[in-house]
């Protein structure tokens, strides 16, 4: 993806001294990603993470720790504790360290996982989901920030979920122009305005993790049945108060891998996510349901089509199929051409 700047030894040492009053014993880094990373390993045998922002926007970086340590607090959806929050000191910025979690990261292999542990995934993703939804924290719609004092809050919040959810979808199309499908984009607009008909205002703002997929979850795709496939969810920056169910669409599209998974098969996934979901907060899976899902669906395969520039090479074959792939689905889902 990306090369990162590594820390230096002596940033590890005191941040890790800091965080878990414990000595670094060896420690590597990630060498890709948007984020630095180091994983330690202390003389008391522990492992930690620690993490700082690279190519994220520090503001955008710091609601992480905080809303990680908040479902974990609130919740038992699996996400890894932060032991210590950090601004400046070892390291220029904010950065924070946690727990390491042992487990897979089987992004972009969704294809080869196995069909009877996917479902397994699938459906904890749904109760995952639900539970992290039901958190009452937040007022109003909008980006997850940090105030002066260090507490969560929702940056410009709106009241409306529908204002926002309008502001998103219109946003992603703006961004868009001039890009590989500016040819699309009137139609996009047409089809979103009257799907917005079929958004609710007045629902309850709750957080989103916003990117539910294989690359943000550590598994194990081995667990008996007694234990869960999913050993931690991961990378909770950059997130926003939603309507829950918003989240539930784009994990539906994220977490299936699009077109990497046959049709059938995203079928039966897309329903034991839902069915999940609905278990837990007791949502009516009825034709307006299935209208919001259709709205918040092409919002979703927007911001997969927003990053065609930036995650693959221009001109390049990965770059047409992607675009085509694109194409294909606003065709046959939404008469989009």
């Amino acid at each position: 993806m990306f090369d990162t700047e590594p820390f230096t030894d002596e940033q590890v040492g005191r941040a890790v001294a800091l965080a878990c009053d414990a000595t670094v014993r060896s420690y590597s880094h990630a060498e890709e990603g948007s984020d630095r990373i180091a994983v330690a390993t202390l003389t008391d045998d522990r492992r930690v993470v620690l993490k700082a922002p690279e190519l994220v926007d520090p503001e955008r970086f710091r609601p992480e720790p905080r809303l990680a340590a908040l479902v974990d607090r609130e919740t038992d959806v699996p996400v890894p504790t932060v032991h210590h929050i950090g601004e400046d000191g070892p390291i220029d910025g904010p950065w924070f360290v946690m727990a390491h979690v042992d487990g897979e990261n089987w992004e972009n292999r969704v294809a080869e996982f196995p069909d009877d542990q996917h479902e397994r995934l699938v459906r904890e993703a749904g109760r995952n989901l639900a539970r992290l939804h039901g958190i009452r924290q937040f007022e109003g719609f909008g980006r997850v920030g940090v105030d002066g004092s260090g507490a969560l809050r929702v940056d410009e919040p709106r009241p409306d979920w529908c204002e926002w959810f309008r502001e998103l979808a219109h946003g992603k199309l703006d961004r868009m122009a001039d890009g590989p499908f500016d040819d699309l984009l009137p139609a996009c607009r047409r089809e979103l305005d009257r799907l917005a008909d079929a958004v609710p205002r007045d629902v309850r703002p709750a957080p989103a993790h916003t990117d539910y997929r294989l690359g943000n979850l550590l598994v194990d795709p081995d667990a008996p049945p007694a234990e869960p496939v999913t050993r931690a969810v991961i990378d909770w920056g950059n997130t926003y108060t939603a309507h829950g169910e918003f989240d539930l669409a784009k994990t539906a599209d994220f977490l299936f891998g699009w077109e990497d998974v046959p049709a059938d098969r995203r079928a039966t996934l897309r329903e034991t996510l839902y069915e999940a979901y609905a278990a837990e907060t007791g949502v009516e899976r009825d034709a307006a349901f299935r209208e919001r899902q259709r709205a918040y669906r092409l919002v979703t395969r927007l911001a997969g089509m927003e990053g065609v520039p930036f995650w693959f090479a221009d001109g390049s074959d990965a770059q047409a199929a992607a675009e085509t792939r694109h194409r294909t689905f606003l065709r046959d889902r939404y008469d989009i051409a």
